[in-house]
């Protein structure tokens, strides 16, 4: 199959000297679907693209973040090419390891496969696996989300939420919803609870959000206490 998609790209764009359609073909601009893009937010992996020019392909360079345990230090990275001129695309995992040896010369040892090394990459490759394709089109997603066009939005959030629903358990959620460190996430995370609290955890949620944060946060606020009037206990009412 692959090599019949390569001979056919010879066929066309190199013997069928079709340079106007290579060049075209070429300055087109792939994009990401919404579904990596939202993993990469929502798992801290940092994402670069690598190509910025006219080229037969695009690349994107995934950082997946680092490994630390004593002495022990690992980073992983995955590089995704995506072909413009065929429905083809490569996976490239590395690891970089930090040389302990007194007698190294190299001061990393690294090594690269098409397989995963870790949870993060196999993740990643699966989701590379379902929607590259299907979902990369030449769509400029990242135009219209960084030029707050609604609709790039809304697909974004809807992703991130699902995928909170299906890697978190509800207590995960609630967690994650009253840390700081996902304070940047609350509208998200309150959206991904939806239909799943109990009486406890209203109770939870109650007393961790203050009135002075609401009113500094009107869109989670709207979010809450549309979620709370659904409830009729005491706690609830005493809140409004």
């Amino acid at each position: 199959m692959l090599n019949s998609q390569i001979e056919n790209i010879i066929n066309m764009y190199y013997q069928g000297e079709n340079e106007e359609l290579y060049v075209a073909k070429s300055a087109e601009r792939l994009d990401l679907p919404v579904e990596i893009v939202a993993f990469c937010a929502i798992h801290n992996v940092e994402l670069k693209i690598m190509t910025n020019y006219e080229n037969p392909s695009e690349k994107w360079f995934f950082t997946m973040g680092e490994y630390k345990e004593g002495n022990f230090e690992v980073e992983y990275t995955t590089i995704l090419s995506v072909s413009k001129l065929a429905n083809v695309y490569a996976l490239e995992h590395s690891f970089e390891v930090l040389n302990k040896d007194p007698n190294k010369i190299e001061p990393v040892l690294v090594g690269d496969s098409e397989a995963a090394y870790n949870v993060g990459q196999f993740d990643l490759e699966e989701l590379v696996k379902q929607f590259v394709h299907k979902g990369v089109s030449y769509v400029t997603f990242y135009e219209d989300y960084y030029n707050d066009i609604i609709d790039a939005k809304v697909r974004l959030e809807s992703v991130q939420i699902e995928i909170y629903r299906c890697e978190c358990s509800k207590d995960e959620l609630i967690i994650f919803l009253c840390s700081d460190i996902y304070s940047n996430e609350n509208y998200i995370l309150l959206k991904a609870l939806s239909e799943q609290l109990n009486e406890f955890d209203i109770g939870v949620l109650i007393s961790y959000f203050s009135s002075e944060f609401l009113s500094q946060n009107i869109d989670f606020a709207e979010e809450l206490l549309y979620l709370l009037s659904k409830y009729k206990n005491e706690n609830v009412y005493q809140y409004f």
